[in-house]
This record gives C-alpha cells, sequence and structure tokens, in this order.
C-alpha cells in the first residue's frame, strides 16, 4: 500500500518532458559551429594576407601562430615553426636582435615600429623586413602574447637603391663634363692669355730689328719704354705660369711652405706700395687700416702675400674706379684681413663657386685671367689653418675676409681640397702681439 501510495502520489505530478535539456544541446552545437566558422574565416584571412604575420608567448618568446606568407618567406613549414624560437631557426645575432626588440616591447607595453630588420630564410638567403611588434594583453592587462606583422621590402629597398645609384653616377657623369668643359675653357683661356704677352715681344722685336737693319739708334726714352714693355710681359707669363705650376703642386701635395715670424702690418703695406702704378690706372685709391701698429705672426710671406695680391687686384679689376677699402683686425690669437670694394658684386649663388678651379664670378669674355686665383688663394690659407669667404650682392660691391691662427700650423701634405687642416707639432715659430 505503502508502495502504491508513493506510486498513486508519483502520478499525481505533472509530466515535464526533457526540452531543456534537448535545447542546451542544440545551442552548444550552434555555438561550437559557430566558433569554428569564425576561426576558419579568421584563419582564411591571415593566410590570405600578403605579409608575414605570427605571435608569439609573451612568456618564452615561442612561436604559437604563423601565417602562409610567413612560411613562404621563411621556407618552413607551419609544423616546424610553432614551439620554436628564435635561436632555433636564425643566426644567433639575429635571434639577439629579434629577442631584445620583443623584449622591448613587452616590458614597455607599447608597439614597435622597426624600419628595416635583415632575417635569414631557408631558401631566399637574407631579406629585408619592415616589422611591426605589438603586445597583446589579458583581461588584467598584462601581456601574454606578442603579435608580429613584418613586410618584405627587399626588392623595394633593392630599387631604391638602384635608383640611388643611377642618380650618383647621372651626378658623377654632370660633374665629369663639367670637368671636361671647364678643362677645355681652361685651355682655350690659357693659350689665349701666355699668347697676348708673346705677341706682344714678338712685335717689339721685329720692331727693334726693323730698327737695326736701317741702322737706326733707339733713344734712351725708347729703351726704357721696351725694357719696361718686356719687364711687363715677362711678368704676365711668369704669374701665368706660377698659377698653373701651383695648381700641379696643390694636386700632387708637393707645394712647400716656409714659415717664418713677420709684421703682417708692413707686409700690407709693401704690397699697396708696389701696386701704386696699377691703382693710379685703375683711378682707384686704397685705404688701409689696422687696430694694431706691429701684427706679428708666424706665416708663409711669400704666399701670404700671393693671396694678398689676389684679392686686391681682383677689387681693382672689379672696382670700377671707386676707393678699396683693405682693413687687417688683429687679436690674440688670430687675424683677420678684408679687402673691400664698390664694384660689380657677386650674385648669391656664385658666393661658394669662385673659389672653384676655373670658375669665376662674371662671364668669361668680360675679364681676362685663367679663373685659377681664389682657388688658389683658398688652398693657400687653408694651407696656414685658415678659413676664406665673400659676402657680396650685386651691384654693391664684394668684401673678401681671410681669417688665419697668430700662429699657422701647416698640413703636411696639402692635398687640400679634400682636408681639413690639422696642428703641425714641427711648427716651432712663435708670435707675440
Amino acid at each position: 500500500m505503502t508502495v502504491g501510495k508513493n506510486i498513486n502520489n508519483d502520478e499525481a505530478k505533472p509530466y515535464r518532458p526533457p526540452v531543456r535539456v534537448r535545447r542546451n544541446f542544440n545551442e552548444e552545437a550552434h555555438v561550437t559551429d559557430v566558433d569554428q566558422r569564425e576561426r576558419v574565416f579568421l584563419e582564411s584571412v591571415l593566410d590570405n594576407i600578403p605579409n608575414m604575420i605570427f605571435v608569439k608567448e609573451a612568456k618564452d618568446l615561442r612561436f604559437v601562430r604563423f601565417n602562409k606568407a610567413g612560411e613562404d618567406l621563411l621556407g618552413y613549414s607551419k609544423e616546424e615553426l610553432l614551439g620554436k624560437n628564435d635561436y632555433d631557426l636564425f643566426p644567433s645575432a639575429e635571434a639577439d636582435f629579434f629577442t631584445s626588440k620583443d623584449r622591448a616591447v613587452l616590458s614597455g607595453l607599447r608597439i614597435l615600429d622597426i624600419p628595416e630588420e635583415v632575417i635569414s630564410t631557408r631558401q631566399k638567403g637574407s631579406r629585408i623586413l619592415h616589422t611591426r611588434k605589438i603586445p597583446i594583453y589579458d583581461s588584467r592587462g598584462r601581456p601574454v602574447y606578442l603579435l608580429g606583422i613584418s613586410e618584405d621590402i627587399t626588392e623595394k629597398k633593392q630599387a631604391e637603391e638602384s635608383r640611388l645609384q643611377m642618380l650618383v653616377e647621372k651626378e658623377a657623369r654632370r660633374k665629369a663634363e663639367e670637368a671636361l668643359r671647364a678643362r677645355d675653357e681652361f685651355i682655350s683661356i690659357a693659350s689665349h692669355e701666355l699668347k697676348t704677352p708673346l705677341s706682344v715681344l714678338r712685335l717689339q722685336a721685329q720692331l727693334y730689328s726693323r730698327y737695326t737693319k736701317k741702322k737706326m739708334e733707339y733713344t734712351k726714352e725708347n729703351m726704357d719704354q721696351l725694357m719696361e714693355l718686356i719687364d711687363k710681359q715677362v711678368g704676365k707669363m711668369v704669374r701665368l705660369v706660377e698659377d698653373m705650376l701651383d695648381i700641379s703642386r696643390i694636386r700632387t701635395g708637393k707645394l712647400t711652405m716656409e714659415w717664418e715670424v713677420f709684421n703682417l702690418n708692413e707686409l700690407i703695406r709693401d704690397i699697396l706700395e708696389r701696386l701704386g702704378e696699377m691703382f693710379k690706372t685703375a683711378n682707384c685709391e686704397p685705404h688701409f687700416s689696422s687696430n694694431a701698429d706691429v701684427v706679428l705672426g708666424t706665416w708663409d710671406k711669400v704666399r701670404l702675400e700671393q693671396v694678398i695680391v689676389n684679392l686686391i687686384t681682383n677689387a681693382i679689376r672689379y672696382d670700377g674706379g671707386h676707393p678699396i677699402e683693405i682693413n687687417l683686425k688683429a687679436s690674440e690669437q688670430s687675424v683677420q684681413i678684408s679687402v673691400a670694394d664698390q664694384g660689380i658684386g657677386i650674385a648669391k649663388e656664385n658666393l661658394e663657386r669662385i673659389f672653384d678651379r676655373f670658375e669665376r664670378a662674371v662671364e668669361l669674355s668680360s675679364v681676362r685671367g685663367l679663373g685659377l686665383g681664389l682657388y688658389i688663394a683658398k688652398q693657400l690659407v687653408r694651407a696656414h689653418s685658415g678659413r676664406i669667404w665673400v659676402e657680396s650682392e650685386l651691384g654693391k660691391g664684394s668684401t673678401f675676409f681671410v681669417e688665419l691662427p697668430r700662429v699657422s700650423c701647416p698640413i703636411q701634405n696639402p692635398q687640400l681640397q679634400n682636408q681639413t687642416p690639422t696642428p703641425n707639432e714641427n711648427c716651432n715659430h712663435q708670435a707675440s702681439q
């Protein structure tokens, strides 16, 4: 009876079919199917991205994910890559580099951009990658993975290098062509400049020959004029030849310097006195000023005179009858010489170029000379461990500056256009105010 009662009581309870259990099973199956489709979709997306994508565990930096582009680039299958670290796959130097960057990303908790890094591959040799490394965090903000995205830029770099090489070669060809044109111009100018005094000397020799054939005598005045003319024309040729020889000496490192202590004030005054006739002919008046009566220094007197004469004669040539200002400023350690004219001036784009070989600030036809004076002056100033420059505006004249140490220490091997002056311990002379 009790059993029956129990049964009757059970029968009294309403029947509830196990629908909920069956619905839960369907939902779980549905979720699993969605997850699977999402995983397949994400795998497909990753494998179709042309850049290498990889994921490492933050703890030991072992690879846990690689896409198809990464397999193709490195030459390893996914099975060979997963579970490995950089030291299992790459040379130690590369592995050290990769690992150090990984640690920097994980410790700094920031994205790291590596514009160029070299990686060794199994089949493609060394490649150049542009890589970005990104920390992946858990719910507590702790890095658990490291995501890497690498673009193979090898071909891009090679194309860039090829383009740069082409530009370099093009520039080299342009400079070579300019040098050839400058050389041809120099030869033409040198031939003309040397021919002119020779023609004058020849003409005077022919004239003298006619006099002697006719048994005519030169008066003393005629002979003085002839000797003065001969001396002037020979002097021109000597200067031209000396300029060409100086160029050869500079290029071969055989330019010699003779160092002595002298008063720079006296040298400049002597130069101005010797150029007096030239000033008178050009209707230019020189004005010389100095902040000291005696300015002693250790320099090469002949070479420094060559520089100053060049600057002053250039000023006379381009000045056009205006006063020329020569100024000397001396300090305890250095001196500065300036030569200022009120001539035609120099265009801004030519301020550096005029110190190059065979270069001028004006058209070649408008002034005579080889175009070597300022180039030689620059080399001689640098041989004194000094510097030379010009300040000028078109139509407003030019001022050339020469700055020298009071005790110039020469360069031992003055192939000066490619060297920076360095002190010479053998410079024994000393100068004082």
